[in-house]
This record gives C-alpha cells, structure tokens and sequence, in this order.
C-alpha cells in the first residue's frame, strides 16, 4: 500500500508475497520517474541500502511494473562504508569515445527505421530504446555518477552521518540529490521479518526485547544518520526543494509482551498498522508542527488522521503530480496513481 498506493495484489492466499513482475502496479519512484524525469544525464529513480525484502522475495512492491522496465529505480546496493563498484558506467576498455559515437551513429539509422514501426504500431524496441538513452547520457556526462564518490567527502561528515550502511546511505542521498537526481529511496539495511540482532544494521522486528534493541542500537543509528541528512540539505539550500519522508511499513503494538499469533515473545511488540506515524521535511512543508493526534494509549487515531494514501499523495502534490491521474494497465483498465486519499494540506 505505501510502495504503491493501492491495495496488495502480490501476496499469496496463505500471506506470502510473490516476486514481482511486469503485471504488478507501479512504485512510487517509477511513477516520479514517469511523470517528473531527471534531466538527460540525470538519475530518475535510485534505491538505496537494500532492496525490499519479504521473506525470501526481493523488491515487492519497488519496481515499475507494468509502467516498464525503463521507470524500474537504479540500485546501488553494494555497502557504501567502502568505496563503492562504479565499473558499470565507464567504457570498456577496447571502446574508445570514436567506437562509441560510430554506435550512437549506428543507431540512429536504426532509430529512423524504429520510427516508422511506431507509425503503423509493430515497433518492438520502445521499452529497450528507454534503456540506451538513460545509459548513454549517464556515461557521456559523468556528472550523476560523480555523486558515488563518496570517498570526496570530509571524514568529519561522513562521521556525522555515521559510518553503518544505512548513515552512508543517507549521506549517498544527498549527493545524489544534489547532482539532480528526481527521486531517492533509502531503504533500511536488514531484511524486515529477521530476528533483531545487536549491531547498527539489523531488523526493526522487535517481537521481542523491544526496548534494549531500540535504545542501544536502532534508534542511535536512525537519528544520528536523519537528522545529518536534514541538516546537511537545510545548509545547503536543498531542503527547500527536497520533500524528506522517513516512515516505516507500519507500528509496534501498543501493549508490551501481549501474546499474539505474530510470535511476541517477552518485552515484544507485535505489528500494528492501526496507528503510526511519519516524519515529514523540506519540500514547502512547514516546520515544527505535530499534525494529528493518538488516543492516549497509542493505539488508535484520535485527531487528523492519516492514511497511507494520504501521505502518497501530498507525495505527489509536492513533486508537482496531479494524484488523481489516470493511466491502463495490461487489462486496458483505468488505474488512479493513488487509489483514494488526498493531499494532507496542513502540513503546508
């Protein structure tokens, strides 16, 4: 639901999810992607940290669906505390700049051919023609991925990140940002169903000894590396154009220790995605306020609740999408990029 701002198609009956593919409804970053594109030469949708995991499936809900391979995000999942790969987007090396633009010529006689195939609707190279375009502009200007480098930063601001994958990643964001990049999604490291582990990276899942695995290691990590990033994009003059949201899947259950199907073990929490909350930065949003309220048990909305979709589509108002517009799918069905929910414009 917040991936894509509709109700779950892509679990099984009995609760599992299923690997995505081309039939699945697109990600929020695909449709950022589609609708509000980078510049050529420019990232449109990047993830970050790790991809989506659940259970044993990779990228539920992350990619674009039936939108295309083209508006899928670019991800750079290898551990930014070390100087990252980067072979990906240089020439190999018996392909001089000459051999290169002989290709770029080559094509646009295929191109010119393509064309006409679009005309009379039996082209076939649309989707890879998305591909070739991104990739070229990405290796001819350079500048995108410059923004890798993270070695170029000051140790003292790496250190006010934090050194741990999930610091660094956030601290990737804003380089990217910065180098224009349309959309950036920095995913937690560990998988969201793993037993917590002591450590900087591991899961949220506390189903058990909830408060010793917040306190001593998850919420030092988290706001050490959120609140840099917030700072660093303010002092930079970013954060005015740049909407920050941090939220997770969905809460912990208000009572401690209770005994659930979920497995709560002792000082445990469970799901619960009855109330929770998010944070919100930058983008025009006004500072310093506390929109909506809880009931005094945390368990339920009080005052000015939210929805997902809510939240999905101020998303979309701030970047400059109308949430109520409409594309097919496979089925030639019409779809709303958000399936209810309007903008939250309080927090305005």
């Amino acid at each position: 639901m917040l991936m894509t701002g509709h109700d779950p198609q892509n679990f099984s009956p009995t609760g599992l999810a299923v690997p995505p593919s081309r039939e699945d409804l697109p990600s929020l970053g695909a449709v950022v992607a589609k609708y509000r594109p980078g510049r050529t030469g420019r990232f449109s949708n990047v993830a970050l940290g790790a991809p989506v995991k659940e259970g044993r499936v990779i990228g539920v809900g992350q990619s674009a669906g039936l939108l295309g391979g083209a508006f899928d995000p670019f991800g750079m999942y290898d551990d930014p505390t070390k100087p990252l790969r980067l072979e990906g987007f240089a020439l190999p090396e018996n392909v001089t700049l000459d051999r290169l633009q002989a290709r770029v010529d080559l094509r646009g006689v295929i191109e010119t051919q393509a064309a006409t195939a679009r005309r009379t609707g039996t082209d076939a190279t649309a989707p890879f023609q998305a591909y070739y375009e991104s990739a070229l502009s990405l290796i001819q200007t350079g500048a995108a991925v410059n923004a890798f480098r993270l070695e170029d930063e000051p140790v003292a601001l790496r250190d006010r990140y934090g050194m741990t994958k999930f610091g660094q990643s956030c601290l990737l964001a804003r380089r990217l940002i910065e180098a224009r990049t349309r959309f950036v999604q920095v995913t937690w490291p560990a998988r969201s169903d793993d037993e917590p582990a002591p450590g900087p990276d591991g899961s949220w899942d506390t189903h058990r000894n909830n408060f010793p695995m917040l306190r001593d290691h998850r919420c030092p990590v988290f706001d050490r590396s959120l609140s840099a990033l917030i700072e660093d994009m303010a002092q930079r003059g970013l954060l005015e154009r740049t909407l920050v949201v941090a939220i997770g899947e969905f809460g912990r259950s208000p009572k401690i220790g209770a005994p659930t199907t979920n497995n709560v073990g002792p000082g445990g929490r469970d799901h619960w995605p009855e109330c929770y909350s998010f944070l919100i930065a930058g983008g025009g949003v006004r500072p310093g306020q506390v929109y909506g309220e809880s009931d005094r048990h945390g368990g339920w909305p009080k005052l000015d609740a939210v929805h997902p979709y809510d939240l999905l589509a101020t998303i979309h108002h701030a970047v400059g999408i109308n949430p109520a517009t409409e594309y097919h799918d496979t089925l030639n069905r019409p779809r709303r990029l958000v399936q209810h929910g309007v903008p939250i414009a309080g927090l305005f």
